[in-house]
């Protein structure tokens, strides 16, 4: 699993270098190979005998919509920060901050609001597990970032 997540995040830093036609074509074709990838992994982990099927994936469905966005905001102050961290002023570096934290913030939020809509309907278990696995995956996709994007200033020093 950490293996599929870290290509995914390979690919990503690739995308920023090599770039296709636009930044958005590049952040559709991550969201969806991570999207399938990311439900396959989900399905290991929330039995089919403690949900009911399509109710539990129509929720998680509007989940990964609403994590989408916030993820594609995410990954253009990411692309932002590569393309132009050897020119970012000291009030652009604040500002690309501040909007990343609250990206952050405002995923960690949808998490919690689907932990709670998933215990309310299929209990503490299922609910714990899909909070799990999100927290991990989430984990190691920022590690996998944090480690492939250069640090801020490193080739001053």
């Amino acid at each position: 699993m950490k293996k599929i997540i870290i290509l995914l995040v390979v690919t990503l830093v690739t995308l920023t270098s090599v770039r296709s036609q636009t930044i958005k074509e590049d952040i559709d074709y991550l969201q969806a190979v991570y999207g399938l990838e990311k439900r396959a992994i989900v399905e290991g982990f929330i039995q089919p005998d403690e949900v009911t099927s399509d109710d539990f994936w129509q929720l998680y469905e509007e989940y990964e919509k609403a994590r989408k966005l916030i993820g594609a905001r995410r990954i253009e102050f990411l692309l932002n920060f590569v393309d132009n961290y050897e020119t970012l002023s000291d009030e652009e570096l604040n500002s690309l901050i501040k909007k990343t934290t609250k990206e952050r913030a405002n995923l960690d939020k949808l998490i919690n609001r689907y932990y709670k809509k998933i215990n309310k309907l299929y209990g503490a278990r299922v609910a714990a597990r899909f909070l799990h696995i999100e927290m991990f995956i989430q984990s190691v996709t920022r590690l996998a970032i944090l480690e492939n994007i250069p640090f801020i200033d490193s080739l001053e020093h």
